[in-house]
């Protein structure tokens, strides 16, 4: 894919050429023309890119959002059970992270799935007696838990929206 934008590069800086040899006596003016379009539209893409980018549409700082808050609150509750995070690969890493512990002190196997009664990725399907900890991104699997059909209540607790059984 990189191949084509190196295309699209080119044919860009050859129409920029043609036109700039072609213009006659107007080759100054389009010169700051073409430099002031681009560093307008270089500043228009960086304030998108780092500022609304970042904090809207793909927020990530250090890619996942540790998730201690949300672990705490449950542990809170006293509610037992399954406690399930919403993590893709390796969560037990973002979970120490959230315990500022020394993965020294931590023991780590080679395929890590839970640790105690924490679970680091979601389950295929929505367990009663089970509380979640899910991306507010993650609306697919938070439909699933409102569709479920069991009662849950719902707290958002910075970047995650936690689910615990209701009543416990």
């Amino acid at each position: 894919m990189n191949a084509v934008f190196g295309v699209g590069v080119y044919f860009v800086c050859v129409g920029i050429q043609f036109v700039f040899h072609h213009i006659g006596r107007f080759k100054h003016i389009f010169a700051v023309a073409l430099t002031g379009a681009y560093m307008m539209f270089f500043v228009f893409f960086v304030r998108f890119y780092f500022q609304v980018y970042t904090s809207a549409i793909y927020p990530q700082a250090m890619f996942e959002h540790p998730c201690g808050e949300a672990i705490e609150f449950l542990k809170e509750q006293n509610l037992g059970g399954m406690y399930y995070l919403d993590y893709d690969q390796q969560g037990y890493i973002y979970y120490l992270i959230s315990r500022m512990e020394s993965p020294y002190d931590f023991p780590v196997e080679v395929e890590m799935d839970h640790y105690e009664n924490i679970y680091f990725k979601l389950p295929e399907e929505v367990y009663e007696d089970s509380s979640y900890v899910v991306k507010e991104t993650s609306r697919k699997f938070m439909d699933k838990i409102e569709e479920s059909g069991f009662r849950f209540t719902k707290e958002k607790i910075g970047y995650y929206v936690v689910y615990y059984p209701e009543g416990k």
